[in-house]
């Protein structure tokens, strides 16, 4: 009896394990799969030819999914329609209207809950986006910007397909106008189709001790392939305000010092008869950055604007010129 038992049930765990249906993955989003290239380079009669397959991993047991295709002013489809089932594929066949270099989207609407899709691609599509120069942006300060777009014979053009912007900053921080944080990079931009310039985008410098901020932008399809890419886009950033005073007021005080250690190794002086001395020399000092900061640029003192150290050093030649000899040249 016990026998019989055990052959029942290895028997009814047999037929099941044949007869089980296949478990499919579940997927949030179906999308579908394809070899379609971002840059196209067609036949003598403007025609090319992909193929698109549902995802193997969301696909179900028999489901059938019926792509439409959308054409456009710029592009045409062989066919309206293909379903595809399993791991079937679709090759389709289409013709890009016109000689000129463009982009163009490609779109197909599946059913049965999968995904829209959508390609900007390029035939032959070339230009520059352009901005007007930053030149200098303080520490703390915002200043707005907008790239236009132009083909390559440096005229004004307008995109055909939805694209995005991709920024990268160094030394810089970017968001859009009227947002009121500032997002990690890069930041990505939507572009919709028909725009011939960016929405306006923020930027302020990353760093409060100064220096040099860039800019990178990027045109890019689906985030992935770069249609256009920009010359870096620079700026100065001196540093702020309170800072460039410290540093030329810490110059000065350095002079200052050096006229104490001075006195200290001089043998007809000692110590008790420099202190008032060396005091007078820091309340000099510290007047010294101060009009070195607001009278430099008026006399004629050459040095790097967005260093620290310079403004170091341009209140330590103040002090050691002297106060007068500047403001005589100012």
């Amino acid at each position: 009896m016990r026998r019989h038992t055990w052959i029942f049930i290895i028997t009814v765990l047999s037929f099941l394990c044949c007869f089980r249906r296949p478990v499919v993955a579940q997927c949030a989003k179906k999308y579908l799969k394809t070899d379609l290239a971002y840059s196209i380079v067609t036949d003598v009669k403007g025609g090319f030819a992909f193929n698109m397959w549902l995802d193997p991993n969301c696909v179900k047991l028999r489901e059938r999914v019926n792509v439409y295709f959308q054409s456009s002013p710029y592009l045409r489809f062989n066919r309206e329609k293909c379903t595809l089932k399993g791991s079937q594929r679709c090759l389709v066949k289409a013709r890009r209207i016109g000689k000129d270099p463009i982009l163009a989207e490609v779109v197909a609407n599946p059913d049965n809950g999968w995904e829209y899709f959508s390609r900007t691609v390029s035939f032959g599509f070339s230009g520059e986006m352009k901005t007007e120069p930053l030149k200098e942006i303080r520490s703390g300060q915002v200043k707005p910007f907008s790239l236009q777009f132009y083909d390559d014979h440096g005229k004004k053009t307008s995109l055909k397909a939805p694209t995005t912007l991709r920024l990268i900053g160094s030394n810089a921080r970017l968001r859009e106008i009227g947002d009121k944080t500032w997002p990690d990079q890069p930041l990505n931009i939507p572009l919709q189709t028909g725009v011939n310039a960016t929405p306006l985008i923020e930027v302020t410098p990353d760093s409060k001790s100064g220096g040099e901020g860039r800019i990178q932008a990027e045109l890019t399809s689906d985030d992935k392939y770069v249609i256009l890419s920009s010359t870096d886009i620079t700026f100065t950033a001196p540093p702020t305000e309170w800072l460039i005073f410290t540093m030329a007021i810490l110059g000065g005080l350095l002079h200052a010092i050096y006229e104490l250690a001075s006195g200290l190794v001089s043998k007809d002086k000692t110590l008790k008869s420099s202190l008032p001395v060396a005091g007078a020399k820091a309340i000099i000092g510290i007047l010294s950055g101060i009009i070195a900061v607001l009278f430099a640029e008026k006399v004629g003192l050459k040095f790097d604007p967005t260093s620290l150290s310079g403004y170091v050093a341009l209140g330590f030649l103040v002090s050691y010129i002297g106060v007068d000899t500047v403001l005589k040249k100012a």
